[in-house]
Protein backbone atom coordinates (compact mmCIF):
# COMPACT_ATOMS: atom_id res chain seq x y z
CA UNK A 1 0.00 0.00 0.00
CA UNK A 2 2.76 2.62 0.81
CA UNK A 3 4.50 1.44 -2.25
CA UNK A 4 1.22 2.42 -4.14
CA UNK A 5 1.44 5.92 -2.65
CA UNK A 6 4.89 6.75 -3.51
CA UNK A 7 4.71 7.19 -7.24
CA UNK A 8 1.43 9.39 -7.40
CA UNK A 9 2.97 11.92 -4.19
CA UNK A 10 6.35 12.21 -6.33
CA UNK A 11 4.69 13.09 -9.74
CA UNK A 12 2.64 15.60 -7.27
CA UNK A 13 5.71 16.93 -5.77
CA UNK A 14 7.48 17.50 -9.39
CA UNK A 15 4.59 18.99 -10.86
CA UNK A 16 4.37 21.87 -8.00
CA UNK A 17 7.77 22.32 -7.86
CA UNK A 18 7.56 22.99 -11.84
CA UNK A 19 4.42 25.69 -10.57
CA UNK A 20 6.58 27.25 -8.88
CA UNK A 21 9.12 28.01 -11.03
CA UNK A 22 6.72 29.01 -13.45
CA UNK A 23 5.23 31.90 -11.27
CA UNK A 24 8.71 32.91 -10.12
CA UNK A 25 9.90 33.17 -13.94
CA UNK A 26 7.16 34.25 -15.72
CA UNK A 27 8.06 35.42 -19.90
CA UNK A 28 9.32 39.26 -19.40
CA UNK A 29 8.11 41.38 -22.16
CA UNK A 30 10.25 42.54 -24.71
CA UNK A 31 10.32 46.28 -26.30
CA UNK A 32 7.52 46.03 -29.21
CA UNK A 33 10.21 47.29 -31.87
CA UNK A 34 11.73 43.66 -31.34
CA UNK A 35 8.66 41.53 -31.24
CA UNK A 36 7.81 39.80 -34.82
CA UNK A 37 4.69 38.45 -35.77
CA UNK A 38 6.20 34.98 -35.84
CA UNK A 39 7.41 35.07 -32.30
CA UNK A 40 4.11 36.45 -31.12
CA UNK A 41 2.80 33.58 -32.22
CA UNK A 42 5.07 31.24 -31.34
CA UNK A 43 4.42 32.38 -28.00
CA UNK A 44 0.94 31.87 -27.38
CA UNK A 45 0.87 28.58 -28.85
CA UNK A 46 3.37 27.76 -25.88
CA UNK A 47 0.71 29.71 -23.34
CA UNK A 48 -1.99 27.77 -24.90
CA UNK A 49 0.05 24.34 -24.45
CA UNK A 50 0.86 25.23 -21.18
CA UNK A 51 -2.68 26.20 -20.01
CA UNK A 52 -3.72 22.86 -21.12
CA UNK A 53 -0.70 21.10 -19.08
CA UNK A 54 -1.90 22.57 -16.57
CA UNK A 55 -5.82 21.85 -16.35
CA UNK A 56 -4.55 18.13 -17.28
CA UNK A 57 -2.28 18.18 -14.09
CA UNK A 58 -4.77 19.89 -12.18
CA UNK A 59 -7.12 16.79 -12.91
CA UNK A 60 -4.08 14.63 -11.59
CA UNK A 61 -4.04 16.07 -8.47
CA UNK A 62 -7.90 15.70 -8.17
CA UNK A 63 -7.79 12.27 -8.76
CA UNK A 64 -4.53 12.04 -6.56
CA UNK A 65 -6.32 13.26 -3.64
CA UNK A 66 -8.99 11.16 -3.68
CA UNK A 67 -6.52 8.05 -3.90
CA UNK A 68 -5.15 9.78 -1.23
CA UNK A 69 -8.09 9.94 1.39
CA UNK A 70 -8.95 6.58 -0.22
CA UNK A 71 -5.56 4.79 0.38
CA UNK A 72 -5.82 6.78 4.21
CA UNK A 73 -8.80 5.08 5.02
CA UNK A 74 -7.58 1.62 3.94
CA UNK A 75 -4.38 2.15 6.39
CA UNK A 76 -6.87 3.62 9.23
CA UNK A 77 -9.27 0.06 8.52
CA UNK A 78 -5.89 -1.88 8.25
CA UNK A 79 -4.71 -0.38 11.96
CA UNK A 80 -8.21 -0.58 13.90
CA UNK A 81 -7.86 -4.90 12.62
CA UNK A 82 -4.80 -5.02 14.31
CA UNK A 83 -5.70 -2.91 17.44
CA UNK A 84 -8.87 -5.82 17.51
CA UNK A 85 -6.32 -8.47 17.07
CA UNK A 86 -4.29 -7.82 20.28
CA UNK A 87 -7.57 -8.63 22.17
CA UNK A 88 -7.98 -11.72 23.57
CA UNK A 89 -9.78 -14.57 21.71
CA UNK A 90 -13.87 -15.51 23.11
CA UNK A 91 -13.42 -17.50 26.34
CA UNK A 92 -16.00 -19.01 28.06
CA UNK A 93 -14.89 -19.88 31.47
CA UNK A 94 -17.52 -20.68 33.65
CA UNK A 95 -16.16 -24.54 34.17
CA UNK A 96 -12.67 -23.06 35.29
CA UNK A 97 -14.26 -21.09 37.68
CA UNK A 98 -14.39 -22.56 41.92
CA UNK A 99 -18.03 -23.78 43.33
CA UNK A 100 -18.09 -20.20 44.96
CA UNK A 101 -17.42 -17.86 41.71
CA UNK A 102 -20.31 -20.36 39.83
CA UNK A 103 -22.67 -20.30 42.99
CA UNK A 104 -22.25 -16.44 43.07
CA UNK A 105 -23.06 -16.55 39.12
CA UNK A 106 -25.83 -18.35 39.18
CA UNK A 107 -27.34 -17.37 42.30
CA UNK A 108 -27.84 -13.65 42.30
CA UNK A 109 -29.03 -11.86 45.34
CA UNK A 110 -32.42 -9.26 44.39
CA UNK A 111 -30.09 -6.25 45.40
CA UNK A 112 -27.25 -7.14 43.39
CA UNK A 113 -25.08 -4.03 41.79
CA UNK A 114 -26.88 -3.01 38.42
CA UNK A 115 -23.85 -1.65 36.18
CA UNK A 116 -24.40 0.63 32.47
CA UNK A 117 -22.81 -0.01 29.47
CA UNK A 118 -19.88 2.46 29.07
CA UNK A 119 -18.91 2.22 24.88
CA UNK A 120 -15.56 3.06 23.82
CA UNK A 121 -14.67 6.79 24.26
CA UNK A 122 -16.61 7.03 27.31
CA UNK A 123 -15.37 9.73 30.16
CA UNK A 124 -13.31 8.07 33.07
CA UNK A 125 -16.32 9.17 35.54
CA UNK A 126 -19.00 6.66 33.06
CA UNK A 127 -17.20 4.02 33.56
CA UNK A 128 -18.44 2.03 36.31
CA UNK A 129 -15.92 0.96 39.30
CA UNK A 130 -16.75 -2.83 40.18
CA UNK A 131 -14.15 -5.27 42.42
CA UNK A 132 -13.60 -8.99 42.74
CA UNK A 133 -16.02 -9.88 45.81
CA UNK A 134 -19.30 -9.67 44.09
CA UNK A 135 -20.72 -9.99 40.33
CA UNK A 136 -22.13 -7.22 39.36
CA UNK A 137 -25.16 -6.91 36.41
CA UNK A 138 -25.24 -5.94 32.58
CA UNK A 139 -28.19 -5.12 30.78
CA UNK A 140 -29.37 -7.68 28.20
CA UNK A 141 -29.73 -5.91 25.10
CA UNK A 142 -33.60 -5.61 24.20
CA UNK A 143 -35.09 -7.76 22.07
CA UNK A 144 -32.65 -10.55 22.58
CA UNK A 145 -34.97 -13.93 22.65
CA UNK A 146 -32.20 -15.95 22.17
CA UNK A 147 -32.02 -16.66 26.01
CA UNK A 148 -34.78 -19.19 27.80
CA UNK A 149 -32.49 -20.00 31.04
CA UNK A 150 -29.51 -18.93 33.08
CA UNK A 151 -26.45 -19.70 30.36
CA UNK A 152 -22.81 -18.98 30.52
CA UNK A 153 -21.13 -17.35 28.00
CA UNK A 154 -18.03 -16.31 26.06
CA UNK A 155 -16.18 -13.12 26.80
CA UNK A 156 -12.75 -11.71 25.17
CA UNK A 157 -11.15 -9.03 27.27
CA UNK A 158 -8.06 -6.14 26.93
CA UNK A 159 -6.96 -4.92 30.14
CA UNK A 160 -4.10 -2.84 31.23
CA UNK A 161 -0.36 -2.93 30.32
CA UNK A 162 0.81 -5.66 33.00
CA UNK A 163 -2.25 -7.09 33.46
CA UNK A 164 -2.29 -10.75 33.45
CA UNK A 165 -4.09 -13.84 34.48
CA UNK A 166 -7.38 -11.99 34.63
CA UNK A 167 -10.60 -13.66 33.35
CA UNK A 168 -14.09 -12.19 33.22
CA UNK A 169 -16.66 -14.62 33.48
CA UNK A 170 -20.36 -14.15 32.16
CA UNK A 171 -24.06 -15.36 32.66
CA UNK A 172 -26.83 -14.25 31.23
CA UNK A 173 -30.28 -14.22 33.77
CA UNK A 174 -33.18 -14.17 30.77
CA UNK A 175 -35.28 -13.88 34.00
CA UNK A 176 -33.52 -10.62 35.53
CA UNK A 177 -32.79 -8.84 31.98
CA UNK A 178 -29.47 -8.76 32.69
CA UNK A 179 -25.36 -10.65 32.42
CA UNK A 180 -23.91 -11.57 35.83
CA UNK A 181 -19.57 -10.63 35.42
CA UNK A 182 -17.20 -10.93 38.20
CA UNK A 183 -13.24 -10.37 37.69
CA UNK A 184 -11.40 -12.91 38.50
CA UNK A 185 -7.66 -12.40 39.01
CA UNK A 186 -5.14 -15.00 39.48
CA UNK A 187 -3.22 -12.46 41.91
CA UNK A 188 -5.32 -9.90 43.60
CA UNK A 189 -1.94 -7.83 44.98
CA UNK A 190 -0.59 -7.45 41.31
CA UNK A 191 -1.65 -3.92 40.91
CA UNK A 192 -1.11 -3.48 37.17
CA UNK A 193 -4.12 -5.92 37.29
CA UNK A 194 -6.51 -2.90 38.22
CA UNK A 195 -7.73 -0.41 35.73
CA UNK A 196 -9.71 -0.05 32.77
CA UNK A 197 -10.94 -3.06 30.64
CA UNK A 198 -12.65 -3.89 27.16
CA UNK A 199 -15.17 -6.60 28.15
CA UNK A 200 -16.87 -8.13 25.22
CA UNK A 201 -19.70 -10.56 26.03
CA UNK A 202 -20.69 -12.82 23.10
CA UNK A 203 -23.91 -15.02 22.70
CA UNK A 204 -23.70 -18.70 23.47
CA UNK A 205 -22.26 -19.81 20.25
CA UNK A 206 -19.32 -17.23 20.55
CA UNK A 207 -20.80 -16.05 16.96
CA UNK A 208 -22.22 -12.35 17.78
CA UNK A 209 -21.52 -9.77 20.13
CA UNK A 210 -24.39 -9.53 23.04
CA UNK A 211 -22.43 -6.53 24.68
CA UNK A 212 -18.90 -4.01 24.28
CA UNK A 213 -18.59 -2.30 27.60
CA UNK A 214 -15.22 -0.91 29.70
CA UNK A 215 -15.43 -1.38 33.19
CA UNK A 216 -12.34 -0.17 35.77
CA UNK A 217 -11.26 -2.97 38.02
CA UNK A 218 -10.54 -1.88 41.78
CA UNK A 219 -9.12 -3.93 44.71
CA UNK A 220 -11.41 -4.94 47.34
CA UNK A 221 -11.14 -2.59 50.27
CA UNK A 222 -9.83 -5.54 52.71
CA UNK A 223 -6.54 -5.07 50.86
CA UNK A 224 -6.11 -1.69 50.34
CA UNK A 225 -4.04 0.33 52.49
CA UNK A 226 -5.26 2.04 55.34
CA UNK A 227 -4.79 5.48 56.86
CA UNK A 228 -4.21 4.18 59.94
CA UNK A 229 -3.31 0.79 61.20
CA UNK A 230 -4.79 -0.02 65.31
CA UNK A 231 -2.91 -2.93 66.74
CA UNK A 232 -4.53 -5.46 68.84
CA UNK A 233 -3.55 -8.66 70.22
CA UNK A 234 -4.92 -11.84 69.46
CA UNK A 235 -7.34 -11.36 73.23
CA UNK A 236 -7.97 -8.15 71.83
CA UNK A 237 -4.98 -5.94 74.59
CA UNK A 238 -4.36 -2.71 73.27
CA UNK A 239 -0.37 -3.54 71.42
CA UNK A 240 1.57 0.04 72.57
CA UNK A 241 5.30 0.71 70.93
CA UNK A 242 4.96 -2.31 68.06
CA UNK A 243 6.23 -1.65 65.15
CA UNK A 244 5.13 -0.86 61.68
CA UNK A 245 7.37 -1.36 58.20
CA UNK A 246 6.52 -0.72 54.86
CA UNK A 247 8.49 -2.04 52.29
CA UNK A 248 8.36 -1.70 48.64
CA UNK A 249 10.82 -4.48 46.79
CA UNK A 250 12.80 -4.95 50.22
CA UNK A 251 13.33 -1.35 50.61
CA UNK A 252 11.55 0.27 53.71
CA UNK A 253 10.00 3.02 52.86
CA UNK A 254 7.91 3.70 56.35
CA UNK A 255 8.65 2.83 60.01
CA UNK A 256 6.42 4.13 62.43
CA UNK A 257 5.41 2.88 65.74
CA UNK A 258 2.37 2.40 67.49
CA UNK A 259 1.03 5.15 70.46
CA UNK A 260 -1.13 4.82 73.74
CA UNK A 261 -4.20 4.00 71.62
CA UNK A 262 -2.08 1.41 69.23
CA UNK A 263 -2.81 3.18 66.61
CA UNK A 264 0.17 3.99 63.96
CA UNK A 265 -0.69 7.02 60.72
CA UNK A 266 0.40 5.69 57.61
CA UNK A 267 1.63 8.56 55.21
CA UNK A 268 -0.38 9.09 52.71
CA UNK A 269 2.10 10.37 50.13
CA UNK A 270 3.10 6.68 49.16
CA UNK A 271 2.38 5.73 45.49
CA UNK A 272 0.52 3.53 43.49
CA UNK A 273 2.01 0.07 44.12
CA UNK A 274 1.53 -3.49 46.33
CA UNK A 275 3.42 -3.48 49.22
CA UNK A 276 4.64 -5.74 52.08
CA UNK A 277 3.66 -4.52 55.47
CA UNK A 278 5.60 -5.86 58.53
CA UNK A 279 4.11 -5.73 62.45
CA UNK A 280 6.73 -6.64 65.27
CA UNK A 281 5.22 -6.47 69.05
CA UNK A 282 8.68 -6.24 70.16
CA UNK A 283 7.51 -8.96 72.91
CA UNK A 284 8.39 -12.47 72.38
CA UNK A 285 4.92 -13.24 73.69
CA UNK A 286 3.27 -12.73 69.79
CA UNK A 287 4.39 -13.71 66.46
CA UNK A 288 5.60 -10.86 64.20
CA UNK A 289 3.15 -10.65 61.16
CA UNK A 290 3.48 -9.96 57.98
CA UNK A 291 1.25 -9.11 54.79
CA UNK A 292 0.73 -7.10 51.46
CA UNK A 293 -1.19 -4.30 50.97
CA UNK A 294 -1.94 -1.88 48.15
CA UNK A 295 -1.98 1.77 47.68
CA UNK A 296 -4.36 2.22 44.73
CA UNK A 297 -6.70 5.39 44.71
CA UNK A 298 -7.57 6.60 48.03
CA UNK A 299 -8.94 2.88 48.22
CA UNK A 300 -7.85 2.41 51.48
CA UNK A 301 -10.08 2.55 54.75
CA UNK A 302 -10.02 4.85 57.39
CA UNK A 303 -8.81 2.28 60.14
CA UNK A 304 -7.56 -0.93 59.83
CA UNK A 305 -7.77 -3.40 62.64
CA UNK A 306 -4.86 -5.97 62.68
CA UNK A 307 -5.29 -8.72 65.37
CA UNK A 308 -1.72 -10.11 66.66
CA UNK A 309 -1.54 -14.02 67.17
CA UNK A 310 0.08 -15.18 70.51
CA UNK A 311 3.47 -17.51 70.26
CA UNK A 312 2.26 -21.15 70.66
CA UNK A 313 3.56 -24.52 71.87
CA UNK A 314 3.82 -27.07 68.61
CA UNK A 315 0.64 -28.67 69.67
CA UNK A 316 -1.58 -25.92 69.82
CA UNK A 317 -3.74 -24.06 67.50
CA UNK A 318 -5.12 -20.61 68.10
CA UNK A 319 -8.14 -19.71 66.05
CA UNK A 320 -8.98 -15.78 65.81
CA UNK A 321 -12.10 -14.69 64.09
CA UNK A 322 -13.02 -11.05 62.82
CA UNK A 323 -15.47 -9.21 60.79
CA UNK A 324 -17.53 -6.02 59.73
CA UNK A 325 -19.80 -3.55 61.55
CA UNK A 326 -22.63 -6.43 60.96
CA UNK A 327 -23.87 -8.08 62.40
CA UNK A 328 -22.81 -6.99 65.58
CA UNK A 329 -22.36 -10.17 67.18
CA UNK A 330 -20.51 -13.28 65.33
CA UNK A 331 -19.96 -16.22 68.17
CA UNK A 332 -17.40 -18.98 67.56
CA UNK A 333 -18.15 -22.47 68.29
CA UNK A 334 -15.90 -25.42 68.41
CA UNK A 335 -17.52 -29.43 68.62
CA UNK A 336 -14.78 -31.93 70.03
CA UNK A 337 -15.87 -35.16 68.85
CA UNK A 338 -15.63 -36.18 72.62
CA UNK A 339 -18.68 -34.37 73.12
CA UNK A 340 -17.50 -31.02 74.31
CA UNK A 341 -18.79 -28.13 72.97
CA UNK A 342 -16.87 -24.56 73.63
CA UNK A 343 -18.83 -21.34 72.84
CA UNK A 344 -19.65 -17.95 74.87
CA UNK A 345 -21.80 -20.29 77.66
CA UNK A 346 -19.39 -22.84 77.87
CA UNK A 347 -16.00 -20.75 77.75
CA UNK A 348 -13.48 -23.12 79.02
CA UNK A 349 -13.59 -27.28 78.36
CA UNK A 350 -10.28 -29.09 79.63
CA UNK A 351 -7.53 -27.92 76.81
CA UNK A 352 -10.60 -26.30 74.35
CA UNK A 353 -11.08 -21.79 75.73
CA UNK A 354 -12.90 -19.55 74.16
CA UNK A 355 -10.34 -16.70 75.25
CA UNK A 356 -12.19 -13.61 73.65
CA UNK A 357 -15.92 -12.90 73.39
CA UNK A 358 -16.82 -9.65 71.74
CA UNK A 359 -20.21 -8.85 71.16
CA UNK A 360 -20.12 -5.11 69.19
CA UNK A 361 -19.05 -5.82 65.95
CA UNK A 362 -15.14 -6.14 64.47
CA UNK A 363 -13.86 -8.86 66.43
CA UNK A 364 -11.35 -11.27 67.54
CA UNK A 365 -13.63 -14.02 69.09
CA UNK A 366 -10.59 -16.13 69.40
CA UNK A 367 -10.40 -20.25 70.34
CA UNK A 368 -7.46 -21.40 71.55
CA UNK A 369 -7.21 -25.46 70.89
CA UNK A 370 -4.24 -28.45 72.63
CA UNK A 371 -5.02 -30.62 70.23
CA UNK A 372 -4.95 -34.20 71.66
CA UNK A 373 -4.32 -37.47 69.29
CA UNK A 374 -7.59 -39.54 68.57
CA UNK A 375 -9.82 -36.46 68.82
CA UNK A 376 -11.46 -34.24 66.31
CA UNK A 377 -12.20 -30.58 65.76
CA UNK A 378 -15.14 -29.16 64.21
CA UNK A 379 -15.28 -25.42 64.24
CA UNK A 380 -18.29 -22.77 63.13
CA UNK A 381 -19.53 -19.61 62.84
CA UNK A 382 -22.95 -18.17 64.47
CA UNK A 383 -24.46 -15.53 63.84
CA UNK A 384 -26.31 -14.73 67.07
CA UNK A 385 -27.70 -11.04 66.64
CA UNK A 386 -29.61 -10.17 63.75
CA UNK A 387 -29.15 -7.83 62.14
CA UNK A 388 -27.15 -8.30 58.99
CA UNK A 389 -26.47 -11.49 57.12
CA UNK A 390 -23.73 -13.65 57.87
CA UNK A 391 -22.32 -13.64 54.38
CA UNK A 392 -21.56 -10.13 54.07
CA UNK A 393 -20.02 -9.91 57.18
CA UNK A 394 -16.77 -10.08 55.66
CA UNK A 395 -15.55 -12.46 57.94
CA UNK A 396 -12.30 -13.95 58.36
CA UNK A 397 -10.70 -16.22 60.16
CA UNK A 398 -6.87 -17.04 60.96
CA UNK A 399 -5.78 -20.30 62.21
CA UNK A 400 -2.25 -19.77 64.45
CA UNK A 401 -0.60 -23.26 64.77
CA UNK A 402 2.47 -23.72 66.80
CA UNK A 403 3.89 -26.18 64.75
CA UNK A 404 5.08 -22.95 62.54
CA UNK A 405 6.03 -21.00 65.68
CA UNK A 406 8.87 -19.60 63.63
CA UNK A 407 7.20 -18.25 60.88
CA UNK A 408 6.63 -14.55 60.37
CA UNK A 409 2.76 -15.76 58.62
CA UNK A 410 0.08 -17.38 59.90
CA UNK A 411 -0.45 -20.79 59.36
CA UNK A 412 -3.25 -19.94 57.02
CA UNK A 413 -6.06 -16.75 56.70
CA UNK A 414 -9.71 -17.99 54.86
CA UNK A 415 -12.99 -15.69 54.10
CA UNK A 416 -16.45 -16.34 54.32
CA UNK A 417 -17.93 -16.33 50.81
CA UNK A 418 -20.27 -13.94 49.33
CA UNK A 419 -22.89 -15.99 48.55
CA UNK A 420 -26.75 -15.63 48.67
CA UNK A 421 -27.63 -17.13 51.25
CA UNK A 422 -29.96 -14.76 53.31
CA UNK A 423 -31.04 -17.60 55.87
CA UNK A 424 -27.71 -18.77 56.87
CA UNK A 425 -26.49 -18.94 60.72
CA UNK A 426 -24.22 -21.22 61.01
CA UNK A 427 -20.96 -20.89 58.39
CA UNK A 428 -19.32 -24.53 59.09
CA UNK A 429 -15.43 -23.99 58.50
CA UNK A 430 -13.48 -26.59 59.00
CA UNK A 431 -12.30 -29.86 60.93
CA UNK A 432 -9.38 -30.56 62.74
CA UNK A 433 -7.78 -33.87 62.94
CA UNK A 434 -6.01 -33.85 66.71
CA UNK A 435 -3.42 -36.59 65.59
CA UNK A 436 -2.44 -35.42 62.49
CA UNK A 437 -2.82 -31.84 62.66
CA UNK A 438 -4.41 -30.86 59.01
CA UNK A 439 -7.12 -28.34 58.83
CA UNK A 440 -9.84 -29.63 56.49
CA UNK A 441 -11.76 -26.80 55.17
CA UNK A 442 -15.12 -27.59 54.17
CA UNK A 443 -16.15 -25.51 51.18
CA UNK A 444 -19.53 -23.03 50.70
CA UNK A 445 -21.21 -24.96 53.77
CA UNK A 446 -23.93 -23.13 55.67
CA UNK A 447 -26.57 -23.92 57.98
CA UNK A 448 -29.98 -21.75 58.58
CA UNK A 449 -31.43 -23.53 61.45
CA UNK A 450 -30.87 -21.59 64.35
CA UNK A 451 -29.77 -24.58 67.43
CA UNK A 452 -26.46 -23.00 68.29
CA UNK A 453 -27.01 -24.30 71.96
CA UNK A 454 -27.08 -27.89 70.71
CA UNK A 455 -24.96 -30.71 69.27
CA UNK A 456 -27.31 -31.20 66.03
CA UNK A 457 -23.92 -29.93 64.12
CA UNK A 458 -21.80 -32.16 65.61
CA UNK A 459 -24.20 -35.19 65.16
CA UNK A 460 -24.10 -34.14 61.77
CA UNK A 461 -20.81 -33.63 60.33
CA UNK A 462 -18.73 -35.69 62.90
CA UNK A 463 -20.81 -38.72 61.54
CA UNK A 464 -18.85 -37.94 58.08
Amino acid sequence: MIKQLIAPIGSQLKFRKALRTLRNNPNKASPKSSIDHKETNENSEGSLQLLQTIQQQTEQIKSLVTTIKSQSKQVEDFLTQIIKNKTSPPINSFDQLSSTVQNQLLDLPSNLLRIPVASPGSSTSAIPAIDSVAPSILPLPENNSDFSRITPVATATDGPKGSRGVLFPAVVHPNLDGIAIKPILNDKYNFENYGKYSVTIYDQNSDNVLVETLVNIVPEHEICMPKKFVLRDSVNNILVGATVQIKLRDQIVFTGKTDATGTVEIPSTLPKNCYDVEINSGSSKYKPSVFRMIVYENRGAEVNTQFICRQLESDQLEIVLKWGLLPRDLDSHVFVSDGRHIYFRAKCQGNVSLDCDVTNGNGPETIKITLQPGLKYLYVVHRYSREGLLTKSGATVTFNNGVVGNSTSPYQIIQIPVLNQPDANFWIVCEIDGTTKKIQMYENIFENHNYYTTDDIARKYFKH
